[in-house]
């Protein structure tokens, strides 16, 4: 049993009965996508990977933390697919470009053909856009400067391994700016 904490779902206007009639399901334009957020599929393989990298702080409790904010993330990948009109052929393509460039590996659990079912679109649609939302080399763990509600780039401030997460997820950044559009602005006012 296949249990979802965050639902990604992307409608056509098929979808909502507004559409032309025998367009298939696959390469309909997207205009609505819905989402909600909680618990993502691979969150421990991320935070044990980035305790790993990022070690311990020396002391205090701290959190895991994204550097640019997973809102302003979200935000720039949603913009991209209803600005260019994108089919769900469309978004498998390009998603498994972005995938690849952020060196992202398939899950191995997840056994979703997305070009298959509009269910096993969704199914893997969701993981895509949750791998890239809580892509690796994006979080660290330790004390930071705060992403005030995601308007804000958020900083390594204080730990023993500042210079080391600063260097790293500034490259992220730029990554992420290249392969999903995000803004990499220091503050930036999240709209809708």
């Amino acid at each position: 049993m296949l249990i979802a904490h965050r639902t990604i779902t992307m409608y056509s206007l098929a979808d909502d009965n507004r559409g032309a009639p025998g367009v298939d399901w696959l390469h309909d334009p997207i205009y609505f996508i819905k989402y909600e957020r909680t618990a993502s599929f691979g969150w421990n393989a991320v935070q044990n990977w980035v305790r790993q990298t990022d070690g311990a702080p020396e002391a205090g409790t701290f959190v895991y933390r994204h550097h640019v904010p997973y809102q302003r993330i979200f935000l720039a990948i949603r913009n991209f697919i209803l600005s260019k009109n994108l089919t769900r052929n469309n978004i498998v393509q390009w998603l498994n470009v972005a995938l690849g460039e952020l060196g992202i590996p398939p899950d191995p659990t997840l056994h979703a053909d997305p070009r298959a079912s509009r269910l096993q679109f969704d199914v893997w649609a969701q993981w895509a856009i949750e791998a890239v939302l809580d892509w690796r080399y994006n979080v660290f763990y330790g004390p930071g400067t705060n992403d005030h509600a995601g308007t804000q780039l958020d900083w390594p401030h204080g730990g023993v391994n500042e210079t080391m997460q600063t260097k790293r997820l500034m490259e992220a950044g730029q990554l992420l700016k290249s392969v999903v559009g995000v803004s990499l602005d220091q503050i930036v006012p999240l709209g809708d």
